[in-house]
């Protein structure tokens, strides 16, 4: 059975969404739970304190779930028209939630964008299923759109399943759409929590008013966003990526020919080394990233992925391009990394360089500068690559947000496997 939005979408003729797995993608976030999590509308909506926060493998979307709903899957799919499609399904039993409305569930996507949103609500609407349902406008303060709740579903008659289909204000990237599942009337209670935390990384910011960080006012629209390249010392030069509207985009892998790509070896004085709580992966940080996350995430079957985040505010360096950072796991060993860099690469709002061999004393693979991410001046580099054991394939997401390349060579010059 392929996984499709509703999986019962396969039912709706012309309308089946194909789905694939990408190896080597940066893994779902697992943040350390909080109290609460701030609510787009700057109310802050509260939030049980063992939710596990999610992003997708692409980092656009992110979303908190209970943690009983450990049947993750955060793997990109593909939409209608072939482009990557963001995605995050969350249950305490996928397939049972895919053909069933015993189960509780949330999937969450990103599709081509449409101002057409009756036509999701239509085409993923559980009608024949439900004995009764309603619709109403949506807007939270950042998504605007359309909700529709069907109650009275499945055999039991006691299930409750909602659909949220919105876009974001201006943005044009994509439309996104929420789906929660609630097999008993005590079970709707999930979806209020749900509702409060989902957003798109990176566009929508889910800090509260009073927290709002904004963006530098030198920050320059997309298409004046002047492109700062990376030069070693040796003058080895990271090939930019081209303004919009110049080319640009990914270039496949076996287009690559740029010169190799080698970190300077240098340390930002005071650098602090974080270590996974696993003891796989370790890298150095600016000594003013004092916000870490070091628990393990999970891949798609549910293994253990050793990863870090670290960043001077991680709640605004996973929600915006305002805030530097680094999200570094350990995924299983690939040997294509060329691939598994351009994947990562797929879902984010930036414009792509050239990807680029990488290599250092102990890894191997390739690199990729992002520019223009979010409309701003930041730079988001991915880097995929692996040690000569072949014991892991490393998966570096680093965001830096002004001129210094100095945190990005601390970075690049420090992580390691653990000793």
């Amino acid at each position: 059975m392929s996984r499709a939005v509703r999986i019962r979408l396969a039912a709706v003729a012309g309308c089946a969404i194909t789905v694939i797995a990408i190896a080597g993608s940066v893994p779902a976030v697992a943040v350390a739970p909080t109290t609460e999590f701030v609510h787009r509308t700057g109310s802050r909506s509260p939030v049980p304190a063992d939710f596990v926060q999610l992003v997708d493998d692409v980092g656009v979307l992110s979303i908190a779930v209970p943690p009983g709903w450990t049947d993750i899957d955060t793997a990109p799919g593909t939409n209608d028209d072939s482009s990557t499609m963001p995605w995050i399904s969350a249950s305490t039993d996928f397939a049972a939630y895919s053909e069933t409305f015993d189960v509780p569930g949330t999937v969450f996507i990103g599709v081509t964008y449409t101002t057409d949103l009756q036509s999701w609500i239509d085409r993923l609407g559980q009608g024949e299923s439900c004995g009764t349902s309603s619709s109403d406008a949506y807007d939270d303060g950042a998504f605007q759109g359309l909700s529709a709740t069907f109650e009275q579903c499945g055999t039991s008659g006691q299930a409750t399943f909602m659909l949220v289909a919105a876009n974001i204000s201006d943005d044009t990237t994509r439309t996104y759409v929420l789906q929660l599942q609630a097999p008993t009337p005590a079970d709707v209670a999930f979806f209020e929590p749900i509702l409060a935390s989902f957003n798109a990384v990176g566009i929508t910011s889910t800090v509260g008013a009073a927290d709002v960080v904004e963006e530098p006012a030198s920050a320059l629209p997309a298409q004046a966003t002047p492109i700062v390249a990376v030069t070693l010392p040796d003058g080895t030069p990271l090939v930019p990526a081209t303004a919009p509207g110049q080319g640009g985009g990914v270039t496949a892998p076996e287009d690559t020919t740029s010169a190799v790509f080698t970190p300077s070896n240098v340390l930002a004085e005071g650098a602090v080394q974080v270590t996974d709580d696993t003891r796989t992966i370790a890298v150095a940080v600016p000594p003013d990233w004092i916000a870490t996350a070091t628990a393990p995430g999970a891949d798609a079957a549910g293994a253990a992925l050793p990863q870090i985040l670290a960043s001077p505010d991680l709640a605004g360096f996973t929600s915006g391009f305002a805030v530097p950072g680094v999200r570094f796991a350990a995924n299983p060993f690939t040997a294509d990394t060329a691939t598994a860099v351009t994947a990562a690469a797929g879902g984010l709002p930036c414009t792509a360089g050239t990807v680029q061999a990488y290599e250092d004393p102990v890894f191997t693979g390739h690199i990729l500068e992002l520019t223009a991410c979010g409309g701003t001046g930041t730079r988001i580099y991915l880097i995929e690559a692996s040690p000569a054991d072949q014991s892991i394939t490393a998966s570096l997401l680093v965001q830096v947000t002004d001129p210094d390349d100095s945190d990005l060579q601390t970075i690049l010059s420090s992580f390691d496997t653990a000793a």
